[in-house]
């Protein structure tokens, strides 16, 4: 240890430097931070679960669901409660029972554009209920998943997570067959729908013709040339 402290070796300590109220006002003017774009809006969530709630490990992000998240409103008051779980410091188990989760509640303060009230009221009405950070899929089939990772089996699907969208697809797939005035509804809405695009115009004056090598070859309808 002398010689690795004599060589500068563990000398310094490194830790992340805090990030002071100008830095943040400087993160929301550039469009870090906000609801412009997904992006954003997803990295406002982040920075603000870090600071106001106190989530620092990973396995607390990842584990993360929005259930955890309660929004109140009290008079002309904003509140955003978060319940905690398992975290860095309560693992839970017989040795912690004493311990109980963390529960915080945050003042949001009056309102405005940079109100986190409707920051995290946004995301959550949009991510809805399950995982708290999301990304879109994108569309890659799992077979060229399979050949770029070197997957051999079919695990890679357990990455794979159903939107609520294709749940729903599939749920209506499976349900009874629809009543006759319902069936008569969709084909009505089937044939306004194809109402819209352009017909085919067919002249029924003009005789279909095949042009063949010195002979012509007439095609008959019905007796009619």
């Amino acid at each position: 240890m002398k010689q690795l402290a004599t060589e500068g070796i563990g000398v310094t300590i490194r830790q992340a430097d805090p990030i002071s109220p100008e830095m943040e006002n400087a993160l929301w003017e550039g469009g870090h931070l906000g609801m412009k774009t997904s992006i954003a809006l997803t990295n406002t969530i982040f920075f603000y679960n870090c600071k106001l709630f106190g989530l620092r490990g990973l396995d607390e992000h990842r584990s993360l669901v929005t259930e955890q998240f309660k929004l109140d409103k009290i008079s002309d008051k904003m509140f955003i409660t978060f319940y905690g779980r398992t975290s860095k410091n309560f693992a839970g188990g017989l040795n912690q029972r004493n311990l109980t989760a963390k529960e915080v509640k945050h003042d949001c303060g009056p309102d405005g554009p940079r109100n986190l009230f409707h920051v995290y009221q946004t995301y959550i009405d949009m991510v809805g209920p399950g995982s708290m950070y999301r990304r879109p899929l994108a569309g890659i089939e799992e077979q060229l998943v399979m050949s770029r990772t070197g997957h051999r089996s079919t695990a890679v699907r357990n990455y794979k997570r159903p939107s609520q969208e294709q749940l729903s697809a599939v749920s209506m797939a499976l349900n009874p067959p629809k009543l006759g005035s319902e069936e008569n509804e969709c084909a009505a809405e089937f044939e306004a729908n194809n109402s819209k695009l352009p017909k085919l115009m067919v002249d029924p004056m003009r005789t279909p013709m095949i042009n063949i090598t010195n002979c012509n070859v007439h095609i008959f309808d019905a007796g009619n040339k």
